[in-house]
């Protein structure tokens, strides 16, 4: 019953987590205030991926250690722990492909 649980913790965190990373990068994208070159979109888009790694990670890490107390579920060995990872950044994920969607810093894209 707790590996269920954990799993389907999991679960939500990773579908929150694409919500969050959208929000991230229009947020970002509209507030802009760099360059339009391509190093400064580059900047931006490796800084927007960082903030979305980091933020998943942070999350997932008091999610299971503080609130569940269940750390060991974040033993990422195996198959399960690939899937564990995939699930645990699939805002990053996101965020790559929203992110390189955008023709125009300034602009989300719709």
């Amino acid at each position: 019953m707790i590996t269920t649980l954990n799993w389907l913790v999991l679960l939500a965190f990773a579908a929150a987590a694409i919500f969050v990373a959208r929000w991230v990068v229009d947020a970002t994208s509209n507030r802009w205030q760099g360059g339009r070159s391509g190093l400064a979109f580059a900047f931006l888009y490796l800084m927007l991926l960082a903030t979305i790694a980091g933020l998943s990670f942070v999350t997932a890490s008091v999610i299971y250690y503080e609130i569940l107390f269940q750390g060991e579920f974040l033993r990422l060995h195996g198959l399960a722990g690939l899937a564990k990872a995939v699930l645990i950044f699939a805002g990053v994920g996101y965020a790559a492909r929203y992110a390189l969607g955008l023709r125009n810093p300034t602009e989300a894209p719709k």
